[in-house]
Parts: C-alpha cells; structure tokens; sequence
C-alpha cells in the first residue's frame, strides 16, 4: 500500500473515504488555505470522474460536532453544556449551517453511507485495544478498519493514519506524511 501526495494519486476508478480533517479543511475550518484548495481540487476530480465515495456515520458526526463547536466559537459561545447550548439564541442557526453543510456533503460528494465495516467489534474481546489507542484513538481505527474492508484510498490530513500505510492506500497533502 502507499501514501500519495494529491498530484501523483491514481487516476482510475477508486472508491474514496473522506476523513473528518479533509472535510473541516473543505469548510475551511482547519486554517489552512493552500490544503484547502488542494482538497478542493482532488473532490472536484472525484465527482468528474464519478468516483465513489463512502463515509460511515462516525466520520460525520465527529464533522457534525466538530463544525458546530467552531461555528459556536466564531459566535462567541464559551458554555458548551447542552443545556446552555440550546437556550442560546444563536444555536437553532447554527444548527441549521450545520444541516446545510450536511445536505452539501451528501449531495456534492455522492456519498454512500456505509454501516458495515465494523467487524473487528465483534472481536473486542480479542483486540489488543491498548496498543491500539497508543497509535490512533478509536474513531480513527474504526475508519481504518472501514477503509480496509472497503479498499477504499483513504483522504486525511491526519498523520496518526501513517501507522496503517503499508494496509491501506492514503492520500494526502500533509507532507508529513
């Protein structure tokens, strides 16, 4: 397996998964400009050539929860507790950005969802959870694992995925890796 660089990925049919980082960079939340257009670029190839993309439902929540954090912060907020959240007048806009953002990421990137994957859960009592969690935290070994079972090339800014390198194909513009 290999790790790509955005302009030396391969170009025939693939089947993609979208890390959480790509998509914040996307959103324009990670800071970056320069990745952000590189990013842009790669999504743009992939709905020309019609490439699939699949994403499971831990990936966006972890978006969910993470742009609407940012979002609330550009606001001001401070007092994350749900109960606070929720009686601010700002937070039924927010969460219709964050729907908004959603219903674009299903709709422009032609995401199918997938629910399976996760068959490494059936084996918990057997995995060595602790080595696990001292290379990536959990979330992103259940992405590795869906990225494996998928064959999908996994598109992250993440260099904790550079552990999985020689078990899965990961591109990337974070040079680091």
């Amino acid at each position: 397996m290999t790790v790509y660089n955005l302009s030396n990925f391969p170009k025939e049919d693939n089947k993609f998964f979208i890390d959480t980082n790509v998509l914040l960079n996307l959103h324009g939340l990670n800071g970056d400009i320069s990745k952000e257009e590189d990013y842009s670029t790669l999504i743009e190839m992939i709905i020309e050539k019609k490439q699939n993309v699949i994403m499971d439902v831990v990936t966006l929540s972890e978006f969910v929860n993470r742009y609407a954090k940012s979002l609330l912060k550009e606001k001001g907020v401070t007092d994350f507790k749900k109960e606070s959240l929720r009686a601010n007048p700002v937070y039924p806009k927010i969460l219709k950005m964050v729907g908004e953002a959603i219903k674009e990421i299903k709709n422009t990137y032609h995401i199918q969802f997938c629910c399976d994957g996760y068959d490494f859960l059936k084996e918990l009592h057997t995995i060595n959870i602790e080595e696990i969690l001292t290379k990536v935290d959990f979330n992103d070994y259940a992405v590795y694992h869906l990225c494996k079972t998928h064959n999908c090339i996994l598109v992250t800014d993440d260099t904790d995925f550079s552990v999985y390198k020689n078990d899965i194909n990961i591109l990337t513009a974070n040079r680091k890796m």
